[in-house]
């Protein structure tokens, strides 16, 4: 998400989350936005375009709040599988009505798979009950599996 955002203007991603993942990316030295970890952020934050936060992925209630109250989009990135989804549902739970909040499916078997689709429209469905949501589905594996930014891999959205 980061490399997105670094394409439409200079971009800071605080890697909040415990396994420290996005910095040790960073130490590779290929990544086109600046990463920082929580205790170092506070310098970094002035003159960035977009900040992205990180989080663990289950953040704490009133963590959760606070973000969903001062960010301008909260992303929940899941993968379409039951025991991904049932936090994601769960975590939505936490989010302050009228903030504004996406659901990103994430590492979705690739076609012919229906697995992504099927699972969007089932959640399309339940959240509907809920609050309005745009689905964003994202088709692609190999990122993950090789390391690479996504605007260096094709992807279908």
């Amino acid at each position: 998400m980061a490399t997105y955002f670094s394409d439409r203007g200079k971009t800071l991603l605080i890697d909040s989350d415990q396994n420290r993942t996005a910095v040790a990316w960073a130490k590779l030295g290929k990544l086109p936005f600046d990463v920082k970890d929580e205790k170092s952020s506070i310098k970094a934050i002035a003159g960035n375009d977009y900040i992205i936060v990180d989080t663990p992925a289950r953040p704490e209630s009133n963590d959760l709040k606070e973000l969903a109250s001062n960010g301008d989009l909260l992303v929940l990135p899941t993968t379409p599988d039951v025991v991904s989804l049932r936090p994601a549902i769960l975590t939505t739970k936490d989010i302050p009505k009228g903030a504004k909040y996406r659901v990103l499916l994430t590492i979705v078997p690739p076609y012919p798979s229906k697995e992504g689709v099927t699972v969007q429209q089932d959640l399309r469905c339940w959240f509907a009950r809920i609050t309005s949501i745009t689905m964003l589905l994202l088709r692609c594996e190999k990122p993950r599996r090789h390391n690479l930014l996504l605007n260096n891999v094709p992807v279908k959205l």
